[in-house]
């Protein structure tokens, strides 16, 4: 090798060290500088999409009652865009059906069924509104309206929206957020009380009931009763608890006779429940 080819090699060499260098520390990180970590698109904890075969069709349907501007409701009943992949305990939430009042406020109201052998506590209850894709837009929290339900029983549920309901909104989702067994003995603290001779008169959205409501344990009980409104369909119009200061004596009985106005006309039948508290 000549003295002119060893020198042009050896300018290569350090001119590719040189070239290699740079790249290296312009592929570094300065020290001192933080790096950040791409996370995983966030998903809505706890759903999973459900199967577009058996997507239900969201429909609105307006209502010529003062009280109630308009009815957001799925078809068909019962139906979901979304599901939770698992709730405390097996029990069935009917999908809620939503009235949006004259203030802006929507209230969402179904039915809880149990079907246990057992007694349930502590039932809360989630209802999301979803856009046509089954995307959540706004959710809220409410809770069963008896605190105690017996097994085979129902009761409503309701969740309050504070807000006008969000643009692009498809219908509500509800779920269980919690559901307890009741402890054992509970089922002798909380008392079933009768219910006969139910009398109803329905005149649009105004109801009038009256029930017996009878005591048939050993020891005198606090009232705490439900009125549920229901349409043709079982669909939840209205709901009412009654929980005043009465307090019914061994083997007595007492007449209930409540009135009020209803989420929104269309009722045929009423449900009560009556449970007997422990008086303090």
């Amino acid at each position: 090798m000549s003295g002119v080819e060893h020198s042009k090699n050896g300018w290569l060499g350090r001119w590719l060290c040189c070239w290699l260098g740079i790249l290296a520390a312009g592929c570094s990180v300065p020290a001192g500088h933080p790096t950040a970590t791409l996370l995983p698109l966030a998903t809505l904890p706890g759903y999973a999409s459900v199967s577009p075969t058996r997507t239900p069709v969201w429909r609105l349907r307006l209502t010529p009652t003062r009280a109630v501007l308009l009815i957001v409701s799925a078809s068909p009943a019962r139906a979901t865009l979304l599901v939770p992949f698992s709730t405390p305990l097996p029990i069935t939430l009917d999908s809620p059906t939503c009235y949006e009042t004259v203030v802006g406020s929507l209230w969402c109201v179904g039915l809880i069924r149990n079907p246990l052998a057992l007694a349930l506590i502590n039932i809360r209850i989630r209802v999301t509104l979803v856009n046509a894709d089954g995307l959540a837009l706004q959710t809220a929290e409410g809770s069963s309206s008896r605190d105690w339900l017996p097994a085979g029983e129902t009761t409503p549920y309701g969740v309050l929206f504070t807000t006008p309901p969000p643009v692009g909104q498809s219908g509500p989702v509800a779920e269980v957020l919690n559901a307890d067994p009741a402890p054992t003995g509970a089922t002798f603290s909380v008392m079933p009380l009768t219910v006969e001779t139910v009398q109803i008169d329905l005149n649009d959205t105004r109801y009038h009931v009256q029930a017996i409501i009878g005591n048939p344990g050993p020891h005198p009980a606090h009232l705490v009763a439900v009125i549920t409104l229901l349409d043709a369909e079982d669909h939840v119009t209205g709901f009412r608890t009654v929980d005043n200061d009465t307090t019914l004596a061994a083997g007595a009985t007492i007449l209930l006779d409540v009135s009020g106005s209803a989420l929104a006309s269309g009722a045929t039948h009423v449900l009560i429940a009556a449970d007997g508290l422990p008086v303090n």
